[in-house]
């Protein structure tokens, strides 16, 4: 009968496998990272893969994100410019004032 006095160093492919998932599977390599930055890696990976231009040595989702909130900006100025001429001017007694918005009177 032979005796092992270490360990076998020369394992088949199929239990070396097996070794190797078993190892890895230990809680030790585990990542912990929060749900939060679980989230900022996945839209980091997203936007990487979309393959947007790199301007000036920033990553292509950086310019991205910049160009995104340059339109929600011109966006919200219109449509602020709009709803403020749709509505007039709001002063009492004013051009666009309505039939109840003169001085108070009492009935006396």
């Amino acid at each position: 009968m032979r005796c092992a006095t270490g360990p076998p160093l020369d394992p088949s492919s199929d239990e070396a496998h097996r070794w190797l998932v078993e190892e890895l599977s230990h809680h030790s390599y585990a990542v912990h990272e929060s749900p939060w930055q679980r989230l900022l890696g996945w839209l980091r990976r997203l936007l990487d893969s979309t393959g947007a231009p790199s301007i000036g040595g920033a990553p292509g989702w950086v310019v991205l994100v910049v160009a995104l909130l340059l339109v929600l900006g011109i966006a919200y100025a219109v449509l602020r410019a709009v709803r403020v001429e749709r509505a007039g001017p709001t002063r009492r007694g004013g051009a666009g004032a309505g039939v109840l918005d003169g001085p108070d009177v009492p009935a006396a």
